[in-house]
Formats: C-alpha cells, sequence, structure tokens
C-alpha cells in the first residue's frame, strides 16, 4: 500500500517514474516502472503515455497518465488515505480510458502493452486526455465532466487534431469539427 498515496495524488496527471520512486521511496525508478507494470498487467490500474504525434508513437521520457482500471479501487486505496479526496471528474476521466481501452487490440496483453492510446500534450501546457490511433487515424476524446460545456471547450482539439468528441456531464451538440455528448451516452454506445 505504500505506493497507494502517490498514485491518488497524481490520478490523470502526468508523473514521471522517477518522480514516483522518490514519493514512494522504493528507491529506483525502474522498479516503479516495474511495480506499475505489474499493477497495469493484473488489470488494476492503467498508464497512458503521451503521443508524438508526428510519428504516432509514445515520447518515452514524458510523464505517464495513471488511473485505476475500476472506480472502485480508487474507493478501496481511500479507504487508507481518507484525507485524500479524488474529484469525479477524474475517475469518470479513468471510466472513459478504461472504456476506450477495451476498444484496443492490445489489451489481451496487458494494459502496460497499450500502443494505441495515449494522451497528448502541447508544449504550451494544452492536453487532450485521450487519443486514440486505430484505422481512421487519430481521434481525440476530451472529458470536461461539469455542469456547463461549450462546443469552445474542444478549441484545442480542433487546433491541432481538426476534430474530437468532447463527452460533458449532461450537455449535447454538434459542431462543424466537434461533437459534444453526455458521458453517459458515450459509455453506453461504445
Amino acid at each position: 500500500m505504500h505506493m497507494a498515496l502517490p498514485i491518488l495524488k497524481h490520478i490523470g496527471s502526468p508523473v514521471d517514474w522517477k518522480k514516483l520512486a522518490e514519493e514512494t521511496g522504493i528507491g529506483s525508478h525502474h522498479t516503479a516502472h516495474d511495480y506499475i507494470s505489474i499493477l497495469s498487467d493484473s488489470y488494476i490500474l492503467y498508464f497512458l503515455q503521451a503521443l508524438d504525434v508526428n510519428k504516432n508513437l509514445p515520447k518515452l521520457r514524458k510523464g505517464k497518465k495513471i488511473y485505476p482500471f475500476d472506480p472502485v479501487i480508487s474507493t478501496v486505496l481511500r479507504t487508507y488515505h481518507p484525507h485524500l479526496r479524488v474529484e469525479d471528474s477524474m475517475l469518470i476521466e479513468a471510466v472513459v480510458g478504461s472504456h476506450l481501452l477495451r476498444k484496443s487490440r492490445f489489451v489481451s496483453s496487458g494494459l502496460s502493452s497499450i500502443s494505441d492510446l495515449f494522451y497528448w500534450q502541447s508544449k504550451a501546457g494544452k492536453e487532450v486526455d485521450f487519443v486514440f490511433l486505430d484505422q481512421g487515424g487519430l481521434q481525440p476524446v476530451e472529458v470536461k465532466y461539469q455542469n456547463h460545456v461549450t462546443l469552445r471547450d474542444s478549441i484545442t482539439m480542433i487546433r491541432h487534431f481538426n476534430n474530437g468528441l468532447l463527452l460533458s456531464k449532461k450537455d449535447f451538440e454538434v459542431g462543424s469539427n466537434a461533437l459534444m455528448l453526455p458521458v453517459s451516452w458515450f459509455l453506453a454506445m461504445i
């Protein structure tokens, strides 16, 4: 459980193996990577790598985003650290990611070997939560689980990918380059 607190602190945020090793006191960044890979291959959590859009490959030196595969896992971890709060929006983001992972052609090999689902971050720090690589190219998905969302919230996806899917709490809207759906609709369809 010594890794639970740092994992909870970093759900949905980029973190590198070295920082995780320092925060857990386990020593080596190699050991942190090994532990997270074991947990990923056990379908307890998953991590996403940043996407290099020029090569459609991961940026190996960038931080990884760690998520619980099932939200009940974070609930169990919070019993050991009750003072920590994990935002509902982060858990919804994790659920969306785990549903996208189910579409991966690599999921049967374990979650540490996923190479068609990423996150994307610009040099200016703008981020897209998920970018799925399929036969149709790059499919960006942004989760905005809040009360009021507009298609303007998809501007980063449109600027960098020319299209996108924006998932909201309850709003629906069709734009020329983006579609906004409630998360519940998306999860029911995928």
